[in-house]
């Protein structure tokens, strides 16, 4: 909307400009708009309140504009009232602890019980700002129960307002609030009827988790994420995946394995891919918490399981998270169970799965060492490229050789795979020719000078005389970065 966009270069323009500058040229601007007959000039000043407030500090200028804030929020149009609640925990903080607890704390009191839903919502928003900038007491007396009665609002977009920003009101609020009085209800948004609700009270999962101390939470939340790991609505299992996997290392070694890992092997197992890629994206806290051994034993199979899921993105998901398991299994233990998974993906019917399985051999060769990649690595991409019969095993191929050549200390073995990058220059597939020529200029840091000089040079200097254009460029390309 264009006068949103004025509104937002105004603000930028006033945040330079000094308190005198503002009183002569800023506040007029803000009266007339707060006074002009059209609302959508009403709606405007609206969002200037803040800004110039913050260039004011304590004068007669910012009591006119507290003046004029009042006249907003008692507007006969709903939709300046609404800009209003929007814009009043901003200029609240800018006006300071006095001015918000006097004069605008009945505002936000008078906002917050409005008789217009999209204005309470607005204005619920900023119960964070104001608990940040009044006083204990104040903020004891006035906003903790409005947002005690807000988490049991009937209205559910009330409570889900609420839910969205518990965590951060809760810490405004201070802990000792939390765990004495907002706990309770925290849990209660969590088993609340809406699904809405639940999903974004269970955002606040690692948050609140912090708040209150692993042990509160473990005694007071904990047993909900059971009911919430196994929820009908996917929205709430996928945000519970996300924050039981990003909370489980904040609690006890203990807690993580009876309590949480279950759970994890169950959200592995979701039947939506959403929520086991959600869980595979953040594999590496439940191995911090629940550790290596574990890993091997309870999550393995359920991994290997997952290496012919029918969604792809789980498959992607799944390679990605090889280097992980490898630094944390070790190569004869990696080797014996998930090293197949592994180089199986690289033959993947899923270009991106194809992809990920090729990008993850810079971190199997970063975890296992070179000595392992070359007897264990090498000689696989060497057959696969030899058997290929279609021209995306090859590229596949290509990409993997990039991945070892960006591993620390494996120079020998991309000296070792460069016959296969150079056979490739020479396919008969312009796309293969295209990815050859690009690889070289990775693999050419890896191998030694006399190696570029009598291979991968000549070779991108044949490529550059190459019949298709696209071959030409990326040759040349590849060749001026190395000279």
């Amino acid at each position: 909307m264009p006068f949103a966009q004025a509104v937002e270069s105004t603000n930028t323009i006033v945040s330079g400009l000094s308190s005198a500058e503002v009183i002569t040229h800023v506040v007029p601007v803000i009266e007339r708009l707060a006074t002009g007959e059209w609302f959508t000039s009403r709606v405007s000043a609206a969002g200037l309140f803040a800004t110039a407030a913050g260039r004011l500090g304590q004068s007669e200028a910012s009591s006119k504009l507290q003046e004029l804030f009042k006249t907003l929020c008692s507007d006969d149009t709903p939709m300046v009232r609404r800009a209003a609640a929007k814009h009043i925990g901003a200029f609240a903080e800018a006006s300071g602890a006095a001015a918000a607890g006097s004069e605008l704390l009945p505002l936000f009191s008078q906002l917050a019980g409005d008789d217009q839903d999209s204005v309470r919502l607005l204005a619920i928003e900023n119960c964070t700002a104001f608990a940040r900038v009044l006083s204990g007491p104040a903020k004891e007396s006035s906003i903790l129960p409005l947002v005690k009665a807000c988490a049991e609002d009937k209205s559910w977009r009330i409570r889900n307002t609420i839910a969205q920003a518990f965590h951060e009101v809760s810490e405004a609020l201070g802990a000792s609030a939390a765990q004495t009085q907002l706990l309770p209800l925290f849990v209660k948004l969590l088993q609340d009827p809406e699904a809405e609700v639940r999903s974004n009270a269970a955002k606040q999962l690692q948050g609140y988790c912090a708040l209150v101390g692993a042990q509160t939470f473990a005694t007071s939340v904990l047993s909900t994420l059971e009911s919430l790991a196994g929820d009908v609505a996917q929205n709430v299992r996928v945000a519970a995946a996300g924050s039981i996997m990003q909370t489980i290392t904040a609690l006890s070694s203990d807690v993580a394995r009876t309590k949480c890992l279950p759970l994890v092997l169950q959200l592995l197992k979701d039947e939506a891919a959403e929520v086991r890629t959600k869980v595979l994206s953040l594999l590496k806290s439940a191995v911090d918490a629940v550790g290596a051994e574990v890993l091997e034993r309870d999550l393995t199979p359920t991994l290997l399981a997952l290496a012919s899921d029918a969604q792809w993105r789980v498959r992607e998901s799944l390679v990605q998270q090889m280097p992980l398991c490898a630094s944390v299994m070790g190569a004869s233990s990696f080797e014996a169970r998930l090293l197949p998974l592994c180089l199986s993906s690289l033959e993947d019917s899923v270009a991106s799965v194809r992809n990920a399985a090729a990008h993850s051999m810079e971190g199997l060769g970063n975890a296992l060492g070179a000595e392992w990649s070359a007897v264990h690595l090498a000689p696989r991409l060497r057959e696969m490229f030899e058997v290929s019969h279609h021209f995306t095993q090859r590229i596949t191929v290509l990409y993997a050789v990039q991945g070892l050549a960006k591993a620390a200390d494996h120079g020998a073995v991309v000296t070792d795979l460069l016959q296969l990058v150079t056979a490739a220059a020479r396919d008969g597939v312009p796309n293969v020719r295209l990815v050859a020529a690009r690889c070289l200029k990775a693999v050419a840091h890896s191998v030694p000078e006399d190696q570029y000089a009598t291979v991968v040079k000549p070779t991108l200097l044949q490529l550059e005389a190459d019949a298709d254009s696209d071959v030409k460029h990326f040759a040349a390309e590849s060749r001026a970065s190395m000279e």
